[in-house]
């Protein structure tokens, strides 16, 4: 039983609390409505270097302590603010409580997805929680050999001609 007071409580610990608290801890967040991230796509100048999330993506695979680090030059948006400083993992584990009657985090998606026999997500390649940017899980899955595990969909119902593809989602195991 927690006593203390927390400055954070998080309820469920599932792919909305994941995503809160990586978001928290990120030091160099993608700040980008999803209408910017869509308009970049067509311009590559526009997006994050290619090498940089690559080098994001194998610092994941090292574990937080290669990944939580601040770096020495907040960068502004495009409206002029610098986003705040992110927590650190000590900071977090002190004021954070996290709530979650399935005891871990993402046990219970991770159950009933098993129970259903769901392969695959839903959600496209560019819709997960890595808040640094919304091709790390692609680059991730790629550097570790995981590549099969992204699908691409045969088909997907379009609903105007900006919405392109190809249409690739995450099996539910990586």
């Amino acid at each position: 039983v927690q006593t203390d007071v927390q400055e954070l409580v998080v309820i469920g610990s599932g792919p909305h609390g994941h995503a809160l608290l990586l978001r928290l801890l990120e030091p160099d967040p993608d700040l980008l409505s999803d209408k910017e991230r869509h308009n970049n796509a067509e311009h590559k100048d526009r997006q994050r270097p290619f090498q940089e999330v690559i080098q994001h993506a194998r610092k994941l695979s090292r574990g937080p302590r290669a990944i939580l680090r601040i770096p020495s030059k907040r960068k502004k948006n495009k409206k002029g603010d610098t986003p705040p400083p992110p927590l650190t993992l000590e900071e977090v584990k002190k004021n954070v409580f996290v709530v979650d009657a399935h005891g871990g985090w993402m046990r219970g998606w991770k159950e009933n997805f098993k129970s259903l026999r769901i392969e695959n997500l839903r959600s496209l390649m560019n819709a997960h929680t890595d808040p640094f940017d919304h091709r790390a899980l692609e680059f991730f899955a790629e550097s570790k050999g995981r590549g099969e595990e992204l699908v691409t969909l045969p088909s997907l119902n379009q609903r105007n001609q900006s919405f392109r593809g190809p249409y690739q989602v995450p099996s539910t195991d990586i």
